[in-house]
């Protein structure tokens, strides 16, 4: 290519606007340029025209259009651009969402944080105890999720400033800090037979029991891979939304449940939780935040601390046998 000709092709991607991708979006989604402008407001012929600009600035067709009532597809093209115009959009409303909160940066606003329960019953307490001492009269607002992909999202879209979740991220704008390692063990009933052998149970002797899980648990999936590398298929017959609900079932004889070591209480329960050899991984607790996002102090103090206390629990944490 001519240097004419890249100074030509970079001048036109220059008049891409970002109602052309908003647009991209919504026919993606909707299937028909019709059904897209009512989603945003806009007449047909608007869609129309904005999709036909976005394909000249970028010089691709971006949709197959069958004609009549069929719904249109993305080309090659489109879906490629597609992946860069959600991202893109992303970052348009975390930057949104920051310089809304320059305002309040002189206010003491509250931490927004995401956790998953078993974080938000151990690790979160002592973190704004400790935060507590610090700094007084601090708020925050927390938001709870079983899967921490829904956590990680929010993060990333400038809805919350910190989050608790398993490591290793996936790629993209976040950062963490490792926390701890929080093993698996196996939770049973106390007559179980299992309950009786007084050593780490093996992986086959896990996938033998019938097992209960949580949904939408982005560590379960990590799990099963693990016993599919060793040829194992672990047969879980119940999935709920809440760990208390597990540990009731598991005391009512329903089942076993395979869980990282900080989500079992078994104080005063008719249960016991054994532990699992190591071909298991333990479970990665990490706290991770958006690297280009604007940090109060109070943000930054609060990783400092979790970072502090998840290494006591790391220490002082023992079997729960």
């Amino acid at each position: 290519m001519s240097p004419a000709a890249g100074r030509t092709g970079h001048d036109r991607w220059l008049g891409v606007e970002v109602r052309h991708l908003a647009a991209l979006r919504a026919v993606a989604e909707e299937g028909t340029f019709g059904a897209a402008a009512l989603k945003l407001g806009y007449a047909q012929s608007a869609i129309s025209q904005q999709i036909a600009a976005l394909e000249r600035h970028v010089g691709h067709r971006l949709f197959d259009r069958p004609g009549g009532s069929r719904q249109v597809t993305l080309t090659r093209a489109g879906e490629l651009l597609l992946g860069h115009a959600e991202s893109i959009m992303t970052r348009l409303s975390a930057a949104r969402i920051d310089l809304e909160s320059l305002a309040d940066e002189e206010v003491d606003s509250p931490i927004r944080i995401g956790a998953y329960q078993s974080v938000a019953a151990t690790i979160l307490p002592l973190v704004i105890q400790e935060l507590g001492s610090e700094s007084s009269d601090v708020g925050f607002d927390l938001t709870e999720s079983g899967d921490d992909r829904v956590l990680l999202e929010r993060l990333e879209q400038g809805e919350l400033d910190v989050a608790f979740t398993e490591l290793p991220l996936p790629e993209g704008p976040l950062e963490a800090a490792r926390l701890l390692d929080d093993p698996y063990v196996l939770l049973v009933p106390e007559d179980h037979p299992y309950a009786e052998l007084g050593r780490e149970l093996t992986l086959e002797e896990v996938a033998a029991v019938p097992l209960m899980g949580c949904r939408a648990n982005s560590g379960e999936r990590r799990v099963e891979e693990v016993f599919a590398v060793h040829g194992l298929s672990p047969r879980f017959v119940q999935r709920v939304d809440a760990v208390g609900t597990l540990h009731g079932f598991v005391a009512a004889g329903l089942g076993c449940a395979l869980l990282p070591r900080l989500s079992v209480d078994v104080e005063g329960k008719p249960l016991v939780a054994l532990p699992i050899e190591a071909r298991l991984p333990d479970r990665v607790v990490g706290i991770a935040w958006h690297r280009d996002r604007l940090q109060t102090c109070t943000t930054g103090l609060f990783v400092d601390l979790a970072v502090e206390v998840s290494a006591r629990l790391d220490v002082d944490a023992a079997p729960a046998l």
